[in-house]
C-alpha cells in the first residue's frame, strides 16, 4: 500500500486512525494472523500491527530458568521459552503477513522486539515503527528507528516525564519529528481508576505533537472517550472471538465490538468538532423558530407609548428580540397593532 506522506493518515482532521494490535494473538500461527488480518479489515480498522521477535530477543536464560512453569490461554506449551518458540513469526511469515495485507488493502504494521527487526521491517516498508512502552529507554533503538525517517508511533506506559522528553529529543536529534505519542497504561487490563484519560491532553499540551491511546481495557468506551480529548490515534488489543484460544485474552476485544468501536470513533471524531465557540448556518437558522421577539399583551393604538406592562416575549423570533426591550419602553407606536403580535423597529417612532 502507498505510504507518502503517511503521517498526515496518522493526524488526519476526518476519523480517528485505527489500529487492530494483533500481538500474539495469532499464536504463531500464519493461518489464525490472517483470519485476523481479514477480521481487522472487515471490522473498519486501517492497520493491523504485529509484533516481531525471536524467541530469545527479550528474555534473558535467566528469566526462561525462573519462568519454566509459565503457560498462556488457548497454549498447551509450558515454560515461557516454550511459549515464545510458539508464538514467534519468522521473517518469512512477516513477509507472507505484509503481502496479505497489501492485497487486501490494509496497512501491515509492528512493534520491533529484537534489534535486528528493525532492519527487517524497514526492508518491508512498513508505514511507520511502532515503538512499545518498555522500548522508550531504549536510546540506541530509538536512534537506529528514527534514521530510517518513517513516521514513529511511541507508547508511554510507565514512562516519567524525563524519560519521555528524552526519548523525543533523541528522535528530533537525528531528524525525525513524525512522531506520535500514546497515552498508555502499562497493566494487563487496567482498572479504571489507572485509565488517566486526561493524560492525552497533558501529553499533547507538554510535547505539541499528535497524541492517541493505547487501551489495554477490555471496552470501547475509554478509546471513544480519548477521542473527545485529542486522542488521533487508537490501539485496541485484537482477537477472533471469545471462544476461540487466544494468547492475550485478558486485554483484547472482539471483531464485533471492534466493528463498533470503528464505527463510533468516526461518530466521535466528527462530533468532537472545534475547540472555539461556533454557530453553524443551519441552528443559525433556528434562531427564528426558537427565540422570542417582543409581543403586545393588548390592543394598542398608533401614537401609544409604550411601557412595560404593554409587552410580552414570545415566539417567533423574527421581531424585536426582547434583550432590546429598554430601546422599545417609552416609544411611540407609528400604527394599530392587535393583542399578541409581534412588534417590529418600523412599527415604532
Amino acid at each position: 500500500m502507498e505510504n507518502t506522506n503517511f503521517f498526515e493518515k496518522l493526524t488526519n482532521k476526518t476519523e480517528p486512525f485505527i489500529i487492530a494490535e494483533i500481538g500474539s494473538n495469532h499464536m504463531g500461527e500464519t493461518s489464525i494472523a490472517k483470519e485476523l488480518i481479514d477480521a481487522a479489515k472487515e471490522a473498519g480498522c486501517h492497520c493491523v500491527k504485529f509484533q516481531s521477535w525471536a524467541w530469545n530477543d527479550i528474555n534473558s536464560k535467566v528469566l526462561f530458568e525462573k519462568r519454566k512453569d509459565y503457560t498462556a490461554p488457548g497454549l498447551t506449551e509450558v515454560g515461557l521459552e516454550a511459549v515464545n518458540k510458539k508464538c514467534q513469526l519468522t521473517k518469512e511469515q512477516h513477509v507472507e503477513l505484509k503481502q496479505y495485507c497489501d492485497e487486501i488493502g490494509i496497512y501491515f504494521a509492528s512493534s520491533p522486539f529484537g534489534e535486528q527487526w528493525i532492519d527487517i521491517l524497514d526492508e518491508l516498508d512498513v508505514p511507520f515503527y511502532k515503538i512499545g512502552s518498555m522500548e522508550v529507554t531504549n536510546l540506541d533503538w530509538l536512534r537506529k528507528i528514527a534514521k530510517k525517517g518513517r513516521p514513529i508511533i511511541m507508547s508511554t506506559g510507565m514512562c516519567e516525564l524525563s524519560e519521555i522528553s528524552r526519548a523525543v529529543e533523541i528522535m528530533k536529534e537525528e531528524g525525525n519529528d513524525q512522531i506520535v505519542l500514546l497515552h498508555c497504561v502499562a497493566l494487563y487490563p487496567p482498572g479504571d481508576e489507572f485509565i488517566n484519560l486526561e493524560q492525552i491532553r497533558w501529553l499533547k499540551n507538554t510535547f505539541n505533537l499528535p497524541v492517541g491511546f493505547s487501551d489495554h481495557s477490555k471496552t470501547i468506551e475509554f478509546p471513544l472517550a480519548s477521542i473527545a480529548l485529542g486522542a488521533s490515534v487508537i490501539e485496541k488489543h485484537f482477537m477472533l472471538s471469545e471462544e476461540r484460544p487466544c494468547r492475550e485474552k485478558k486485554v483484547s476485544i472482539t471483531k464485533e465490538e471492534m466493528t463498533r468501536l470503528c464505527e463510533y470513533a468516526k461518530r466521535m471524531y466528527i462530533a468532537k468538532g472545534t475547540y472555539y465557540k461556533v454557530v453553524s448556518v443551519e441552528e443559525k437558522a433556528k434562531r427564528v423558530k426558537m427565540r422570542r421577539s417582543i409581543l403586545t399583551t393588548k390592543d394598542l393604538p398608533a401614537g401609544h407609548v409604550i411601557s412595560r406592562a404593554d409587552i410580552i416575549y414570545k415566539r417567533p423570533g423574527n421581531g424585536i428580540p426582547c434583550f432590546e426591550s429598554k430601546a422599545v419602553i417609552g416609544r411611540k407606536l407609528n400604527r394599530n397593532i392587535p393583542y399578541d403580535e409581534v412588534i417590529k423597529w418600523e412599527d415604532i417612532e
